[in-house]
This record gives C-alpha cells, structure tokens and sequence, in this order.
C-alpha cells in the first residue's frame, strides 16, 4: 500500500470555503485507489479576522478600498496582511511548523507529502521539502508566492521556526500540481520547471437532479465567504433595477465567515439600496445542505478575482442545473457566456442586472445551457477523474525505481 502525508490547508472557521472540501475529497478518492492517506489536522487553527478599530475600519469599509486592494499582486496583499498579525497568530503559526516538523521526524513512514501551501503557514513548502525525498506540492496561486515571495525577509522570524516565512527553493521540486492551467503559468514564470507543473482540476460529486419546486417570484442565490473577492457588493447594487421589473425577486447569501468590516458594508449596502427584507444573509449550512439550496432558487451569481476560476461553488451549480450569472473571465474552460452561464462586467449594476434579464427572458435557451453546464462537470470535473489523475502522477513521479 503506498503512504501519503497529506500536509493541507489550516482549517478555517467558515464551513463555506471550498478547498478543504477539495483536499478531503481527493483523500477520499487516493484511499479508495489504494492509498493510505493521514490527513491530520493542523494543531493551532487558521488567524482570526478581527475588526479593525475607528478610522481603520472606516478605510475598509470604503468603495475605494474594496477596488483597490485588489490592484496589488496577491503576494504582496498576502505579506502586508501578514505584517498586521498579533503575536498570538505569529506563535500559532510557528507551532503549525513544529507540528508538521514532527509527522516528519521518520521519512520512511511515508512514500509521499503532499504539502498545499495555501491558506496554511508560509515556509511549510520549504520545510516538506527539507525534510522529506519525495515532496509534490498542490497549489492554487500560493506556490508561485513562495517561489518569489515579496517583501518576506520583513516577516521572516526565526526565533519564531527557521522555516517560518522561509521561500520555497523552485530547483528542490520534483512535483507540483495545480488546480487551474493559469496558476501553472504563474508558478513558471517565478521560476517553477515546465518539466515538474502539472495541472489536475478538483472534482465533484455528481449525482441525480433533485426536483426543483415551482414557486412565484425570482430567487437569486449567491454563496461564500464574505469577503470582497466574492463580489457580493456587486450583486447587490443591480438589485433594484431587477426588482422594478420583477417585483418578487429576492436574493438569499449564503454568508460564511469573512471580514468584520466588510459584513458591516455589506448591510450597509442593503439597506441604502432599499433591500431589507428582500435580502437574507443566511449562515453558512454544512455542504451537504446545499444541494436543496440549489434546487430551491431559481440562478446563482458568482464572482471570482481569478483567471481560471475552478470554484467548488460554480462547478456545483452546473452540477444542479442552476443558471448562473458570473463575471466575464477571458479563456475559462467553465466560465462560457451563452454556453455554461451569462456573464457580466461585475462594476457595471446595469451589466449584471442586464445578464440576469437574459437569463429570465428565454427559459428554453437558458435550460439548455444549464443542462450544457452539468454536462461538462460530468465530463471533465468529476472526482473520478480527479482521484485517477493523481493516482497515475503521484506513482509515476515518486515509484520506487524513480
């Protein structure tokens, strides 16, 4: 039986957030293949996002500091967030090291870790990679941070773990797999081997429609954490355009836990936007929950700040046949105006209200496409395929003739 330390994400309190989902759900398909897989959980648990006090929170609050903060390169966001860390989450995260320090003190009682930088304590890549022979990592878009990282030599304390905020060395990995073509493009360009990258997208469950109730008026589904990468402040200023036309729409946000400041915008959103009582921040449900929740509204809006989006969120809901509006995204294998969703120009209300009227328009056009959509996750985006990929990858790459 092949071993596998499976070194994964530092959980986060919201039960939303689709990677840790992934991550079991890969463990589950590698032990039905005939892997033994340890997936322990992280000792210390992930920084808590506190609110900010006064004229700090007020920043945050701002329109201006929503769009802007997403100019800056994901991995200098991540560092100057870094930098506002208590001591108290700077010593979590040095016990996470030490932690992961000790599964690793036997590197015979594995064949293979796989280590996923993301959302989980900078230098762990480095670390695997010290301490272990045979490391593949799993990345969304951290492992290109740590392949050049900005502005870490500021956070680096080694008092703290010498690992801690230690840059991963690009010419020590011999695996790396990526969750979306683009991301495999931006670890190359810092430095990553072409030979080494492979991209495998996660996968889901698909299983039979259940049926979907017939009741009046529109109900429009958005689900996430909040937070302004999940574009609810975008949803939510189209809503009274749609609600002139159609009187009984109504949105249900399935809230996972996010920024304290940017909760507080949103409520104020709704209610300068006259939406109180036709919005309802629902708390985040365990996944299992979710299905009825898809069957039971009428399109889903989604939003992402990446490229590639591979979102559990989106891939789920072709996988129920809900429509979806979603952001315009240039070369997306799932995001197809017209042919998997409508799309739409987020900052534009008119734009995103425009895309819903299409949805609402032609409803033998807009079900085919969602039949259109369902069909593609059962082809390329189940968790068969996903399992059976990286199966064959990770006894290629990590036989014990390799």
């Amino acid at each position: 039986m092949k071993r596998l330390l499976l070194l994964g994400p530092v959980p986060e309190r919201s039960a939303v957030g689709g990677l840790p989902l992934a991550l079991a759900n890969l463990a589950t398909e590698l032990r039905c293949l005939g892997w033994q897989v340890d997936a322990p959980v992280f000792a210390a648990p992930a920084p808590t996002i506190v609110a900010a006090p006064g004229p700090i929170a007020a920043l945050q609050r701002s329109r201006w500091f929503l769009r802007a903060r997403h100019t800056l390169p994901a991995g200098l966001r991540r560092t100057l967030s870094a930098l506002l860390w208590s001591a108290a989450v700077r010593q979590g995260m040095a016990q996470n090291l030490r932690w992961a320090e000790e599964q690793l003190v036997q590197p015979d009682r594995y064949d293979v870790v796989l280590v996923c930088p993301d959302v989980n304590v900078p230098g762990i890549v480095a670390l695997a990679l010290h301490r272990h022979p045979h490391v593949a990592v799993l990345s969304l878009f951290a492992l290109a941070e740590e392949l050049r990282p900005h502005l870490w030599s500021l956070l680096r304390r080694p008092a703290l773990h010498p690992f801690y905020f230690r840059a991963a060395p690009a010419g020590q990995i011999r695996c790396a797999i990526f969750a979306s073509e683009r991301w495999r493009q931006q670890a190359l360009a810092a430095g990553l081997a072409a030979a080494v990258a492979h991209t495998i997208y996660f996968g889901i469950p698909v299983g039979p429609l259940p049926p979907r109730p017939v009741l009046p008026g529109r109900r429009l589904l958005w689900v996430g954490r909040l937070t302004p990468e999940k574009g609810l402040h975008h949803l939510l200023p189209a809503l009274p355009e749609l609600r002139r036309e159609f009187p009984g729409l109504t949105l249900t946000a399935v809230a996972g836990e996010g920024e304290p400041a940017y909760r507080v915008h949103i409520e104020t959103l709704i209610a300068s936007q006259g939406l109180t009582g036709f919005v309802h921040l629902h708390p985040p449900v365990p996944r299992d929950d979710l299905p009825a929740l898809y069957a039971g509204h009428d399109a889903l809006f989604f939003h992402s700040v990446f490229e590639e989006p591979v979102a559990l969120v989106l891939m789920e809901a072709y996988a129920h046949s809900i429509p979806v509006v979603a952001n315009h995204v240039e070369g997306s294998g799932l995001v197809r105006d017209g042919e998997t969703c409508r799309t739409c120009q987020p900052a534009e209300p008119a734009s995103v209200a425009a895309a819903f009227r299409r949805l609402f328009a032609d409803p033998t056009a807009t079900q085919q496409m969602a039949a259109a959509a369902r069909s593609l996750v059962e082809s390329k985006y189940s968790l068969a395929a996903m399992g059976e990929a990286y199966d064959r990858l990770l006894s290629i790459a990590y036989s014990k003739d390799a």
